[in-house]
């Protein structure tokens, strides 16, 4: 049995820094980048279908975040829906060899902080998948 979240993390941290983005898993590098995605919590539950058949129900959040400073005109967040939309065009193209995909469903929220001396700006995507896992396809 294969558990799915690695492969999850895999497509979406090569297909988002293929466009350039700079993505972390879990947590943010020591640098506190102004701009990042951070593929963060993955939940998943096992349904037997059958003794040959493995249903993962997946979902991974994966957080925009953009650093700015809390003075004057804050700029854009055009910035912030480019990479989603990033997001959005790798959840259409979701494939991976060790699952195939039965039902997709896609969320996002925009939560900003107002801090001191910055605001962060934070869109949050929630990615639901139904992953069905052939139990031969154990590699």
């Amino acid at each position: 049995m294969l558990n799915p979240d690695k492969y999850i993390r895999k497509y979406f941290y090569h297909y988002l820094t293929g466009e350039g983005l700079n993505v972390f898993d879990s947590s943010q590098g020591v640098d506190n980048e102004d701009f990042c995605v951070l593929l963060s919590t993955q939940i998943k539950v096992l349904e037997h279908g059958n003794k040959c058949v493995k249903n993962w129900d997946s979902t991974i959040l994966i957080e925009i975040i953009q650093r700015v400073p809390n003075v004057g005109n804050t700029g854009s967040r055009a910035a912030i829906n480019d990479a989603e939309n990033e997001v959005a065009v790798a959840y259409e193209l979701f494939e991976i060899e060790e699952f195939t995909p039965t039902t997709k469903a896609y969320s996002s929220t925009d939560l900003v902080t107002y801090g001191l001396n910055e605001i962060i700006n934070r869109t949050i995507v929630t990615i639901n998948l139904k992953l069905y896992q052939n139990e031969y396809n154990t590699d």
